[in-house]
């Protein structure tokens, strides 16, 4: 993976957190359960075609808020890869 793409990436997590700590921290398996969707999707896409995923959990496990959170996500990913940042921009450290 080139630079670029890490330092997105990098950016792109750390817009998550914050988005995270506005809003609800979320439980261990539900990030889990994220992660794992966001990379199923990624696969996906890649194969190209239609293709259908199903995202199932037990009733209270906050499949809407799992959910909010790809969305935002994959929005954040697609926006990254869009507009492209200036090859100077420093971040934090």
């Amino acid at each position: 993976m080139c630079w670029q793409v890490k330092q997105k990436l990098s950016i792109l997590r750390a817009i998550r957190k914050f988005l995270l700590a506005l809003t609800m921290q979320l439980k261990i398996y539900q990030e889990n359960a994220i992660d794992e969707l966001l990379g199923k999707t990624k696969r996906l896409l890649e194969l190209g075609g239609n293709k259908k995923l199903v995202f199932k959990a037990s009733t209270g496990s906050g499949k809407t808020i799992m959910m909010a959170e790809i969305i935002v996500t994959i929005f954040l990913i697609i926006s990254i890869f869009v507009f492209k940042f200036p090859k100077n921009l420093k971040l934090g450290k």
